[in-house]
């Protein structure tokens, strides 16, 4: 099964191209993506929460790899000494 195919509808399109981007037509988007987000408000919520927790994670493990190598030579200076 292919899913994209060129020169497929998937490529045409199809009036995406925002014309107005004032403040009162962003604001009535806003509303309407709030709307329809209302029934799955807790899925929004762990959604952001899992994406916050990720970045957390991957910023603490990228810390660590930093200074793991800094401990490791600071380790072996002392022990030379």
């Amino acid at each position: 099964m292919r899913v994209h195919q060129p020169g497929g509808h998937l490529m045409r399109q199809h009036g995406a191209d925002v014309q107005d981007w004032s403040w009162r037509k962003t604001r009535r988007r806003a509303g309407l993506l709030w709307r329809l987000m209302t029934p799955y408000r807790r899925r929004a919520a762990l959604s952001v929460l899992s994406l916050l927790t990720a970045v957390a994670v991957a910023v603490y493990f990228d810390a660590r790899k930093v200074e793991a190598p800094v401990e490791r030579c600071e380790r072996e200076a002392v022990l030379v000494a």
